[in-house]
């Protein structure tokens, strides 16, 4: 290959921050060696480029200051043809005597960039050829419109925080046993959000096919942004458990007996200091009592019976 030839599709490729494909250029034999290349960027042409010359042609001078000078194109047009499904920009700058033709192709996640370099005089010759060029055109896509990363994070953050909230009433209003149980409240709102949070994943996981190509051309995958969703929904669980932890209390708590809340240290100290009191207390031994007599007929003796009462005088 030509040592300026290739000099010059270097420059072209850190320009355009693209790879090149293809390189071609004329046999020499003058002091300008014509050079056409075929290079490839990793990342999608912006969608709403597609057929409006103006903003195109002010993207692609931007994309081409550091070859050009800042110098505007002279004329671009959008053109559709056969095996080109978004069809291409084509544009022309002068730098100088040398005629830098410019082509855009739409590739789905990619876009591709044909370049061609030849004298200003020497035009009406390289015109036909890259023209030619254009008809051989058979590669390109719609371009794929980048995944919008950033707003499915602040949608998924706002989505779980806003769950934590129902997800917490709903238990305080239903499973609370009593005012100020928190605590219960806080693992059963948790529970369910564990519960959501895969039943979220599995969702976005089979959502999110179709946008697989968008989301790697954003440096992502399905696979990982239903991972996130996951993980914060979580998180979110976590919250829930930390605030009923937080905000446990103990008001409305039934006691069954006075010594209710006394641990068990306590209540093997008030058993050993009333076992003590009772094995200091003195015995008291008062007298026998005396057993009753027997009477003479076998029965109990009740004490001195009395005498019979007297006869009425005169009898």
């Amino acid at each position: 290959m030509d040592a300026e030839a290739a000099e010059r599709t270097n420059r072209w490729a850190t320009a355009l921050a693209a790879t090149p494909l293809e390189i071609r250029c004329s046999a020499g034999g003058d002091d300008y060696t014509e050079t056409m290349a075929l290079l490839e960027r990793g990342a999608p042409l912006p969608p709403n480029l597609i057929d409006d010359v103006d903003r195109t042609m002010g993207w692609l001078d931007a994309q081409v200051s550091g070859l050009t000078g800042g110098k505007p194109a002279q004329q671009g047009e959008w053109v559709h043809a056969p095996g080109t499904p978004a069809g291409y920009f084509r544009a022309s700058y002068l730098v100088g005597r040398e005629r830098l033709q410019v082509t855009v192709l739409p590739d789905g996640d990619k876009t591709v960039f044909m370049v061609l370099s030849h004298l200003e005089a020497e035009e009406l010759i390289y015109a036909p050829l890259f023209d030619e060029l254009h008809a051989s055109l058979q590669v390109g896509a719609v371009p794929l419109n980048p995944f919008d990363l950033s707003g499915l994070r602040t949608f998924n953050f706002i989505g779980w925080l806003l769950a934590l909230f129902v997800a917490y009433g709903v238990a305080l209003g239903l499973f609370s046993e009593r005012k100020g149980d928190h605590a219960r409240v806080g693992r059963i709102a948790a529970a369910g959000l564990v519960g959501l949070a895969v039943l979220a994943a599995l969702i976005v996981f089979v959502a999110l096919g179709d946008a697989a190509a968008a989301l790697e051309a954003v440096g992502s995958s399905v696979s990982s942004v239903a991972t996130e969703v996951f993980g914060v929904g979580v998180a979110a669980a976590g919250v829930a458990f930390g605030l009923g932890t937080l905000l446990q209390s103990d008001e409305g708590v039934v006691r069954s007996a006075p010594d209710a809340k006394i641990s068990l240290s306590r209540r093997i100290e008030a058993a050993e200091a009333e076992r003590e009191l009772v094995e200091d207390e003195p015995t008291r031994v008062g007298p026998a009592p005396t057993p009753p007599k027997a009477r003479a007929d076998g029965g109990p003796d009740n004490g001195p019976r009395k005498p019979p009462p007297k006869p009425p005088d005169g009898r």
